[in-house]
């Protein structure tokens, strides 16, 4: 396979992977409530300081006021691997290139 297009491939597969990787977290509608940073659960009103969906202490470094967000893990494990093929790819070809006893371009 020639060099450029080699280059493009992974290139637009690193490209790819990581805007995936990026937009892996979806925010869901701003509510401006208070919520759990762990679960996202609502804790307007809780009679204590526990979550009730996922046990954790509530203080004001778990507690979130903006739109709590959900990992999306199918686009995070396609970027991830879109990252991670290329990176791969290069890594063995340098090593082959090394065994053969070529030269390195």
């Amino acid at each position: 396979m020639s060099d450029p297009l080699k280059l493009t491939i992974i290139g637009g597969m690193m490209l790819i992977g990581g805007w995936l990787l990026l937009t892996a977290r979806r925010h869901e509608a701003a509510t401006g409530d208070p919520h759990c940073i762990g679960c996202g659960y609502n804790v307007v009103n809780l009679p204590s300081d526990r979550c009730p969906e996922c046990g954790a202490t509530l203080t004001p470094d778990t507690i979130a006021y903006g739109p709590p967000s959900r990992m999306r893990w199918n686009r995070f494990w396609l970027g991830a691997a879109l990252l991670f093929i290329p990176a791969a790819w290069v890594v063995l070809d340098f090593a082959l290139a090394i065994l053969r006893g070529g030269a390195i371009r």
